[in-house]
């Protein structure tokens, strides 16, 4: 299913890529919020959200735009499945230096040991 995805460029880290190549080359916040508002529609749906690295480059337009609290629900684990991959933990180490939170971070640290 992913591989006929692909073909046509619908699969999760194209459509992240996509989004996130939009939002860099727009030229006014119009642009960059029609973007936004379309990465979120596709954030709706729980197939993408399956994929780490269309949450890391969803995450990155967030960060970018400061919606720091979104760009970390992309990223952090908080269910006790299967461990979380390491460039989610790299990501979600990124905000929290982002944000000055040097405490948080030292443990999204911890976590990638």
């Amino acid at each position: 299913k992913e591989a006929s995805k692909l073909a046509k460029g619908e699969s999760s880290p194209m459509v992240a890529c996509k989004q996130l190549l939009t939002y860099r080359q727009s030229k006014d916040e119009q642009a960059k919020e029609i973007a936004i508002d379309n990465l979120k529609e596709y954030l709706k749906e729980s197939s993408y959200l399956d994929n780490a690295t269309f949450c890391v480059i969803a995450s990155t337009i967030f960060l970018e735009e400061g919606m720091y609290r979104e760009a970390l629900e992309l990223v952090v684990s908080t269910g006790s499945g299967s461990s979380p991959k390491l460039e989610k933990l790299l990501q979600e180490l990124c905000i929290y230096l982002r944000i000055n939170r040097q405490d948080l971070a030292l443990k999204a640290l911890q976590k990638m040991k």
